[in-house]
């Protein structure tokens, strides 16, 4: 079968061409980037509760416009984010969706 895009599976040089492909998701955000081999972790610490859920709000959908420019998907299944000291009560104004999937904020 032919391949149109990506790497084979299993393939010498796939790890690299990964790593050399997805490092440019840092460039694509204002999110903090921690990487570590295929999962990523965006952080990010705005002064208030309304620049957050704005901020969270873009930078999620601009992630999701360059996974799919890209041709990469993202793991809907595994996607959440979680509010550190952030406001007790009612989390649904942080609930947002990637390519109409819910994903949901975690409070602590």
């Amino acid at each position: 079968m032919s391949i149109t895009c990506g790497v084979p599976q299993g393939s010498v040089l796939g790890h690299l061409f990964f790593l050399i492909y997805i490092n440019a998701i840092t460039q694509t955000s204002s999110f903090n980037t921690t990487m570590f081999a295929d999962d990523i972790n965006l952080h990010m610490s705005p002064s208030n509760v309304k620049t957050l859920q704005r901020k969270v709000k873009d930078e999620i959908q601009n992630i999701d416009r360059w996974m799919r420019a890209n041709k990469l998907s993202i793991n809907y299944n595994k996607t959440s984010y979680i509010i550190l000291n952030g406001p007790k009560g009612d989390t649904a104004i942080f609930n947002n969706s990637i390519n109409r999937h819910q994903i949901c904020a975690k409070m602590t």
